[in-house]
């Protein structure tokens, strides 16, 4: 029996390991901003004693956030494995774009709105000042144009990450999802392996450019452990039948 609280999935396979990564993750987040306003608006609170145990663990629920990013890696692997190395059904460009930009933009913008309304008229900040980073938020620019998160709504700079890995993926998967198991498995480490050496937090040309941090190369390595996993699950599933 379908539940009526169901998300909708297009009639796709709904993966129980997934979605419980998904709570788990959103979960986290919470605590994590929940904590930054708490420093933020009550430094002398008790979680920001340093050692304490609760104020460590809600520090590291930061981590949420490469938990999503590594649900994208392996959700939008899937496809495109099943297309390029199992020969299953066609992907056409056109609708995967279609599919992103009708999924994320419509609440993103209503949501960058309302927090433009109130950057405006509650905090006062002069207008074209916040147009200008308005703009930039809306077309997921900002991190890159001004080297720091949104002063629109600050925790867009993970969508913005999110976009740029949208719009490479499939030229990535042309690139190494080869049909060779043990070639395009290689491929895929020897691609997480540079993408862990030249992380920009790792490289002294790029340390101080903290717009690279922020970036899709900063966090390549997890779409990519992602997708290495989602390459091993298809071995253990009977999806071909």
């Amino acid at each position: 029996m379908k539940l009526k609280l169901s998300r909708i999935t297009d009639g796709k396979e709904i993966i129980p390991e997934i979605e419980g990564l998904r709570f788990i993750s959103i979960l986290l987040v919470i605590f994590s901003h929940i904590n930054n306003n708490l420093l933020r608006f009550y430094p002398s609170s008790p979680l920001s004693a340093m050692g304490s145990r609760l104020a460590i663990f809600l520090e590291e629920c930061g981590a949420g956030v490469n938990i999503f990013f590594f649900i994208s890696g392996f959700i939008l692997a899937i496809p495109f494995l099943k297309a390029c190395v199992y020969n299953q059904q066609k992907i056409l460009w056109r609708h995967y774009y279609y599919r992103r930009l009708t999924r994320i933009e419509p609440p993103y913008i209503i949501t960058l709105v309302l927090f433009l309304l109130g950057v405006l008229f509650i905090l006062h900040q002069p207008f074209s000042y916040t147009m200008k980073h308005f703009v930039a938020s809306a077309f997921y620019m900002h991190n890159a144009l001004y080297n720091h998160i949104s002063t629109i709504n600050p925790v867009a700079w993970t969508l913005e990450i999110e976009i740029q890995y949208y719009l490479i993926f499939p030229l990535f998967a042309i690139a190494l999802f080869l049909k060779n198991h043990l070639l395009r498995r290689c491929s895929l480490l020897a691609f997480f392996v540079l993408t862990c050496v030249f992380h920009p937090e790792e490289v002294s040309l790029f340390s101080h450019k903290y717009y690279l941090t922020k970036s899709l190369l900063g966090y390549w390595y997890i779409f990519i452990i992602g997708i290495i996993v989602a390459d091993f699950y298809l071995i253990t599933k009977d999806f071909l039948s």
